[in-house]
């Protein structure tokens, strides 16, 4: 078992609890992904059926007419119409309106011979009856209880698997299993999809079906539908016996046959930790659908492992389980990895761990767990539900690579203060472990070139158009992402309330230590000015402050000189408060001021505070302010002429304003 202190995959603390299946309850338990509902089916002399949300954990308990086991139960979206399957050949329906149940209607398959196996809502009133031989599109007209035939299409179908998130199904057909039609569900409609011709290992003698449904998880990972393939190392014909069945729509829980229903064909789009005899590796394909037309494999996940396995997404991080050896290992198909011309070659983001639970009764990896998308796992054994989740905290020792360690962490959400931490713990290691400035300058690389992106975006739907292009940048973004740009970042408001401020009071007094700071101050500078991002007022600020108190005069002059701190007259200020340590800094103020257009009277008030009159006169004539300014009058001027005790001068500036006629 994995160290506990680098589990990354956890169960939720607080699962939905439900009764759980035996033989001398004779239950049933349906799970729902398109509404996130859970069923538990209680046969008896009436049907009694508890549904339970998975968002809110609230429930209701209603009944229906005894008539037999039930294959699969659902609620349309709107809750209104409950569809309940109980033979092959047809779906019954119940309304419930205003907290009245109807009475019971039905609907029998259209297609000749046809075998029904399974239902989808895909709209509040539309329902998609999936058969063996074809599908067929249903309008529910509630108030007259009577259903109308919408549209059918006609082709052999193994198994099938939908995806409520994207509204993608598969049907598998074709002896082999392995060619797969994709349907685009909408509500009046189903849009045919390119075909995806799966690749097999090997072809059995005689032909039989080799692709199961248990094999295929169909989801969404980085805004894209996806659909992932298990190709394990052995044909079906050498699989354990326990699993060479065809498609099926349930898991077997115990002796007694309560099941959870595996509702890819049904409800959803699901998996048990299924085994795979075999002694070579696994591993699992990925095709993107890009659109109607054009679907093709993109990615390659190494697994390096075989046997039993299971996927969920999380963060649009794909995590496989495996039942063998209880871990779970995750790929991030976002990261950059080996590219062959065509396809992209991952290999995990870190070693395998294990999933942690707070609960006791929970025994990890059970055979009777069956995982729904995109991060459900259902014991119906012991009536538990649990949401999985990921903890960032461990990846930290776990990527040693921490330009990679940041990269994969722009890429999870809520990850902003990982990341922080992630850059302060490096700095911190500047001394300790002999971190270079070379490896911060790096990780600032990474971080700037997302938020420089974030920036761009959002002035773009400001704007409505580009404001630059990227090929200016000094790194493109797609050599570090192959799949997004991610949506999380570190602006510089972030990097000085968490880093840099806490720098400033670590490195009081501390000569060595101050130097460092300016260093890193220096290369994030840099790293924000190849990025074209206008540096925040706060963080020049504390650069020339910073600079000043190392007295790295020659960086200071360099830095004004070329303009990377953006001129202000809050900056002018600064700089004249630091004239005592730095005398140059007041005619780098006053050369600021100057390129600044309203700065004028600032101008003018160095220069008075300096006792230079004349200059001052000189610079007002100049610039023509002798009418325009209400605050420099004749007196001050006067006063100071006569302060400085100098008769040619007050004399000089009595006649200046004499000629100008200004009081």
């Amino acid at each position: 078992m994995s160290n506990s202190k680098h589990c990354y995959v956890e169960l939720s603390p607080n699962p939905l609890r439900f009764e759980a299946v035996s033989k001398a309850r004779l239950n049933n338990v349906f799970y729902d992904d398109s509404n996130n509902q859970l069923f538990t089916v209680q046969a008896g002399e009436v049907t009694e059926v508890v549904v339970k949300s998975v968002i809110d954990h609230s429930s209701r308990t209603f009944r229906v007419e005894e008539k037999g086991p039930v294959i699969s139960i659902k609620f349309s979206p709107n809750q209104r119409i409950l569809a309940v399957q109980r033979t092959r050949t047809s779906v019954e329906f119940i309304n419930f309106i205003d907290g009245n149940q109807s009475a019971e209607y039905s609907q029998s398959c259209k297609l000749k011979k046809a075998q029904l196996i399974g239902f989808i809502w895909v709209h509040n009133n539309e329902i998609l009856f999936i058969t063996d031989v074809g599908v067929e599109l249903y309008r529910v007209e509630e108030e007259k209880c009577s259903i109308l035939l919408l549209k059918t299409i006609q082709l052999s179908v193994n198994w099938s698997i939908y995806c409520p998130h994207t509204s993608i199904l598969l049907l598998s057909s074709g002896t082999l299993g392995n060619s797969v039609q994709v349907l685009q569900l909408e509500p009046g409609n189903m849009i045919k999809l390119k075909r995806i011709e799966i690749e097999l290992n090997s072809i059995p003698k005689p032909a039989k079906l080799c692709l199961q449904e248990r094999d295929i998880t169909v989801c969404q990972v980085y805004d894209k539908p996806r659909v992932l393939v298990l190709r394990h190392p052995l044909p079906a014909s050498t699989t354990n016996s326990t699993t060479s069945s065809g498609s099926s729509t349930s898991s077997s829980i115990n002796s007694s046959g309560s099941t959870v229903v595996n509702t890819a064909t049904t409800s959803g789009n699901s998996a048990n930790l299924v085994n795979v005899a075999g002694t070579t590796q696994t591993t699992l394909f990925i095709y993107t659908i890009f659109s109607a037309v054009s679907i093709k494999k993109t990615h390659v996940l190494k697994l390096d492992q075989s046997g039993r396995f299971a996927v969920n997404i999380y963060d649009n991080l794909i995590l496989v389980h495996h039942q063998t050896s209880k871990s779970t290992v995750a790929f991030d198909i976002g990261l950059e990895a080996e590219y062959d011309g065509s396809v992209w070659h991952h290999k995990p983001v870190a070693k395998p761990a294990t999933i942690t639970s707070t609960m006791t009764d929970c025994e990890l990896y059970s055979p009777n767990w069956v995982m729904f998308q995109p991060n459900i796992i259902i014991d119906a054994k012991v009536g538990s539900l649990w949401h999985l989740k990921i903890n960032l905290e461990p990846f930290i020792e776990l990527i040693s690579d921490k330009c990679w360690l940041i990269n994969f962490l722009m890429l999870r959400s809520d990850s902003k203060y990982t990341i922080i931490k992630v850059i302060h713990s490096t700095l911190d290691d500047i001394n300790m472990k002999g971190n270079s400035v070379e490896l911060i300058g790096q990780m600032f690389d990474k971080v700037n070139a997302v938020y420089r992106r974030a920036l761009e975006i959002r002035m773009i739907s400001q704007m409505g158009s580009p404001v630059y292009n990227q090929d200016n940048t000094p790194q493109t973004l797609i050599a570090t992402f192959t799949e997004t740009t991610p949506d999380n970042y570190v602006d510089q408001f972030d990097m000085y309330i968490h880093i840099f401020s806490k720098m400033v009071v670590l490195t009081e007094n501390q000569n060595n230590t101050q130097r460092e700071m300016v260093w890193v101050l220096m290369e994030y500078f840099r790293s924000l000015s190849d990025f074209q991002i206008p540096i925040d007022n706060s963080l020049q600020v504390l650069i020339i402050n910073s600079l000043v108190q190392h007295k790295a005069y020659y960086q200071l002059h360099q830095l004004l000189q070329y303009h990377v701190v953006s001129d202000s007259k809050h900056l002018a200020c600064l700089l004249l408060s630091l004239e005592n340590l730095y005398p140059a800094a007041h005619q780098l103020a006053i050369d600021m001021l100057q390129r600044l257009p309203d700065a004028s009277e600032e101008i003018i008030e160095v220069l008075l505070s300096k006792q230079q009159i004349l200059p001052a006169l000189r610079f007002l004539s100049h610039m023509g302010l002798e009418k325009n300014s209400r605050d420099l009058s004749a007196r001050k001027f006067l006063e100071l002429a006569h302060t400085a005790k100098n008769d040619s001068l007050f004399y000089s500036v009595l006649n200046y304003f004499e000629s100008k006629k200004i009081e």
